[in-house]
């Protein structure tokens, strides 16, 4: 069966580097291959396509490498692990979003890009995204990539009056995150994967469709502010008493209730 790319995880994949690895699908090859220093997202070979290699869906290799994690920023890991740098996740994510092609411009360094700043973590000084704050300017056709979720550095997600419907349950894993604004959105659920943000202190989900929220939002241990009003909900789940009772500040419609435990 065809395999997705494994940077935008839609087109299928269509291109082999020269040391072998089809991993991503045109649009993704071409924006890999424009960033500096390009490497196999594989095994981090210099990326090349000079050998014009059979790019066949039926391969072994095609179908070998479909189980490797790819984990932006990641470290080492294990042997079949890869990964991606955050800059190489803004440009997928660029290049699947118009809005972000005129917001950021293809040949200019990402630490210039509107909207992101970067800063060093980890005992080799790896450059990662720290915040990404793109407040009213994604679009009509703003999605997010589901590889935001491996920006382990990130303190700041600040997507608020934007367009988006849903959001990946990977967010989940950013643990670092300290502020997460989702406010004046379109979303009608968010996963409860969100519970497990532990770093997360404030959280921004006014002005959406939301008629429920996840129980497991109860478990975010650092929260002191949570934002719902101008949503249809009408009560909560009995595990969101306590962040009541933990003194968190909730904002919420009139008449909205929490259940009994």
């Amino acid at each position: 069966a065809p395999r997705e790319c494994v940077i935008c995880l839609s087109a299928v994949r269509s291109v082999r580097f020269d040391c072998g690895h089809m991993l991503t699908c045109d649009t993704c090859t071409g924006l890999l291959l424009a960033g500096e220093s390009p490497r196999c997202p594989q095994c981090r070979a210099p990326a090349s396509i000079a050998a014009q290699l059979r790019a066949d869906p039926l391969d072994p290799t095609y179908q070998m490498v479909s189980s490797i994690n790819v984990q932006p920023g990641g470290g080492a890991g294990d042997a079949g692990a890869s990964s991606l740098s955050d800059e190489d996740v803004l440009r997928a994510w660029r290049g699947q979003c118009p809005a972000l092609q005129e917001l950021w411009p293809m040949d200019a360094d990402a630490s210039s890009w509107i909207g992101v700043t970067f800063g060093t973590a980890g005992e080799n000084g790896m450059r990662r995204v720290v915040k990404i704050e793109l407040r009213g300017k994604l679009g009509r056709t703003g999605e997010l990539p589901a590889a935001l979720g491996g920006f382990g550095a990130l303190t700041v997600l600040d997507l608020c009056g934007n367009q988006l419907s849903s959001i990946p349950a990977a967010l989940g894993g950013l643990r670092s995150l300290v502020e997460l604004g989702l406010g004046g959105n379109r979303l009608t659920i968010v996963p409860a994967a969100l519970g497990d943000l532990s770093s997360l202190t404030h959280l921004w989900l006014s002005r959406n469709q939301l008629t429920s929220l996840p129980a497991a939002l109860g478990r975010l241990s650092s929260l002191t502010h949570l934002f719902l009003i101008h949503n249809q909900l009408t009560r909560l789940p009995a595990a969101l008493e306590i962040l009541r009772e933990r003194g968190v500040d909730m904002l919420l419609d009139r008449g909205v209730t929490i259940d009994i435990m």
